[in-house]
């Protein structure tokens, strides 16, 4: 076969790969930064409590990258095939959700508020400012 010949056929097929990913680019990418976070944290976590930090425990970060990309590629497919409106985002929904899970844990454990605590005092902020606007009207 000559080398041309590969060359197009290496080409073709990453064409098609990238055209298949794309409905879930940004799913990938979300849930990619969220597993780096949680890595760095559970890394963090690990030398604040004196763990040793082996490869097997880091090999779990491509345990979890192998087993979370079973939700986007059924996601995936179930796009091409059916069309179901945004089935890769409710379907990324499960790990992204696991993961941020992952970091208020790692947080918490660290010492600080956490994600959800962080996102609730956000929340109630919010609402003081709309009712401060409302009270102003």
């Amino acid at each position: 076969m000559k080398k041309e010949k590969i060359i197009e056929y290496v080409m073709l097929t990453w064409s098609a790969i990238l055209t298949f990913i794309t409905p879930a680019i940004y799913a990938i990418v979300l849930l990619l930064l969220f597993m780096i976070i949680d890595t760095f944290l559970g890394i963090k976590k690990a030398k604040k409590k004196g763990i040793e930090i082996t490869s097997n425990r880091l090999s779990d970060f491509f345990a979890k990258l192998i087993g979370y990309s079973v939700f986007i590629f059924i996601g995936l497919i179930l796009d091409k095939a059916f069309q179901i409106p945004y089935i890769v985002w409710i379907l990324a929904i499960v790990p992204i959700y696991i993961e941020i899970k992952s970091i208020n844990e790692n947080q918490i454990e660290l010492g600080k508020k956490g994600v959800f605590k962080e996102v609730e005092d956000v929340y109630k902020m919010v609402l003081k400012v709309k009712r401060k606007r409302d009270e102003l009207r």
